[in-house]
């Protein structure tokens, strides 16, 4: 299967359903070493990759290939609560 034809399922798919389908943790995500499939973790703030050794945490190389289980998603902010009195002047 190739890219075309994976784009083509993906726009069959959306014209039948209506929507996109999305990827775990949402589509817009950047490649980062600390959640890759081959780095283990060393520290804070470096990674061992077979591929290219010690890394820093936010490297990325073309080996890179995305584990979401190793992903931590960032956390909802919490709103905080108003009162009536936050509003009047």
């Amino acid at each position: 299967m190739n890219f075309a034809t994976i784009k083509e399922n993906q726009s069959k798919h959306k014209e039948s359903t209506g929507r996109l389908i999305m990827k775990l943790f949402g589509n817009k995500i950047d490649p980062c070493c600390s959640y890759c499939e081959h780095s283990r973790p060393l520290d804070d703030q470096m990674v061992f990759c077979p591929k290219k050794g010690i890394v820093a945490l936010y490297y990325s190389c073309r080996q890179y290939q995305y584990a979401p289980l190793k992903r931590v998603p960032r956390r909802n902010q919490i709103i905080p609560k108003y009162k009536q009195e936050d509003f009047e002047l």
